[in-house]
């Protein structure tokens, strides 16, 4: 069974790619957002505190550009961040 996580990450995915020309090449910031929300997926539904820890130390050393794409899908927060990365 998805949890609601895996469950958005999948209709999102379906989603961008039924209403794509697959002839025309993602911008930056569309790959961008695409690479941070599989990571933050890969993230939330990981069962080792030591792939969590890690995603989240990676995640707070970004540039603030995308740490503000990843926070903006509300899927997690600074204090998540920082508190598994610890």
């Amino acid at each position: 069974m998805l949890n609601r996580v895996q469950f958005d990450f999948l209709e999102y995915t379906v989603t961008e790619n039924e209403s794509e020309d697959f002839s025309d090449e993602p911008t930056k910031d569309e790959a961008r957002e695409f690479y941070l929300r599989n990571l933050i997926a890969f993230m939330l539904v990981a069962e080792d505190d030591d792939i969590k820890r890690s995603c989240a130390k990676a995640f707070l050393t970004f540039p603030e550009k995308n740490l503000d794409i990843a926070l903006s899908t509300e899927l997690l927060t600074r204090e998540d961040l920082e508190r598994w990365s610890k």
